[in-house]
C-alpha cells in the first residue's frame, strides 16, 4: 500500500522517528487503535505536560489541555479512506 501512496503523492521525507515504542509509551491497547500520527501526538502531548512540571493536583482540570493541530493528519489513512 504504501508503494501505492509514494506513486500517487509526491512527498518528501524530512526526518524518520526510529526509537519510537508507542506501545511502551501509550499502551500495546491504545497504540494499536491509533495511527502512527496519532501516537506521535498523544506521546507530545504527554512528554509536554510532564515536562511542564505542573501540579495537577493544584490546578483546575476543568482549564487545562493540549492542543495539537495538524492540516493533514496520517496521509495513509486518508488516501485509503478515500478509496471506498
Amino acid at each position: 500500500m504504501i508503494l501505492l501512496i509514494q506513486l500517487i503523492i509526491k512527498q518528501k521525507i524530512a526526518g524518520i522517528v526510529r526509537d519510537f515504542d508507542a506501545d511502551e509509551i501509550l499502551g500495546r491497547k491504545e497504540a494499536k487503535r491509533l495511527d502512527r500520527f496519532s501516537q506521535f501526538a498523544l506521546a507530545a502531548a504527554e512528554q509536554a505536560l510532564k515536562n511542564s512540571q505542573l501540579q495537577l493536583d493544584q490546578v483546575d482540570l476543568e482549564r487545562l489541555g493540549v492542543y495539537v493541530g495538524s492540516g493533514i493528519g496520517e496521509s495513509n489513512r486518508l488516501l485509503i479512506m478515500s478509496m471506498y
